[in-house]
């Protein structure tokens, strides 16, 4: 599971240019706790739905 979810991260990181959660640097204890959660990144338009899915 942890390399599916690395490659999740190197998808993103492609395909919008950015780290993940970019907009919420530095990473604080609140945002860490909500994506452990679920807390998703925004959908970055042209990305293909594949790689939003994983």
């Amino acid at each position: 599971m942890a390399i599916l979810e690395y490659v999740d991260v190197l998808l993103w990181e492609i395909s919008s240019g950015t780290i993940p959660f970019e907009s919420e640097s530095p990473l604080g204890y609140d945002c860490l706790i909500t994506i452990i959660h679920g807390k998703r990144e925004s959908e970055v338009i042209g990305t293909p739905r594949e790689y939003f899915n994983l």
